[in-house]
């Protein structure tokens, strides 16, 4: 049976509704606790902070959305833009790094080639601005990028500064809102939701592309 797409929409927000109010049914979210956790953490907070984001980087499975506004909430807008920048220039260092040492058969195997090769004809015309156009637009920002970005000739130095750049708007934008669902009961509960869904899809995917790649091992 073939479905349109406004109808796969429709059940996807069905699903998510339905998420939503069986967590909301069973879970009853304080946010207070969490920032009095890792207030009392001191400066280990900051770090715990930086390497979720360094390992999210490194392993870009999803989005880091979730941290970003968990990061609002928690440490307030501007320590929270700060360290997630931090974490974002270590790992995207890290990432950049490793595709240079395993080259393009390494990167191949984890993005798809369609990919690969859109970059290669944006950074051809745009030179280091290609990483700075690809992170500041949001439908287009993605880890991966820093993969592909390894693996061509681009310097690291033009690299790290342009994608920090483009990162930085998006980034405040979204540790802004989590300092602004923090006191709206229904957002955070609704960003728990997301988060919890975040995480499942996380797991999962990374089961998923362990399995697939044990089959390839065989």
């Amino acid at each position: 049976m073939k479905y349109s797409k406004f109808t796969k929409y429709l059940l996807i927000l069905v699903l998510f509704l339905l998420i939503f109010y069986l967590l909301s049914s069973f879970f009853h979210f304080e946010i207070e606790p969490v920032v009095n956790f890792f207030d009392s953490l001191g400066p280990f907070a900051y770090i715990v902070f930086i390497l979720l984001l360094m390992t999210e980087v490194v392993f870009a499975p999803l989005h880091p959305l979730v941290f970003y506004v968990a990061g609002g909430i928690i440490f307030g807008p501007w320590i929270a833009l700060l360290l997630s920048l931090i974490g974002e220039g270590i790992g995207s260092t890290i990432a950049f790094k490793i595709a240079k040492k395993y080259g393009r058969n390494f990167v191949e195997s984890k993005f798809p080639k369609k990919k690969l090769e859109y970059f290669d004809r944006f950074s051809k015309k745009y030179g280091s601005l290609s990483i700075f156009f690809l992170r500041v637009n949001p439908i287009t920002s993605s880890d991966a990028w820093t993969y592909i970005a390894g693996i061509s000739k681009m310097r690291y130095d033009k690299f790290i500064v342009a994608s920090l750049l483009g990162l930085a708007p998006a980034i405040f934008i979204q540790v802004y809102f989590g300092e602004a669902i923090k006191e709206n009961p229904i957002l955070m509960q609704i960003f728990v939701t997301i988060a919890a869904i975040y995480f499942l899809v996380a797991i999962g995917s990374i089961i998923y592309l362990s399995v697939k790649n044990k089959q390839k091992a065989k």
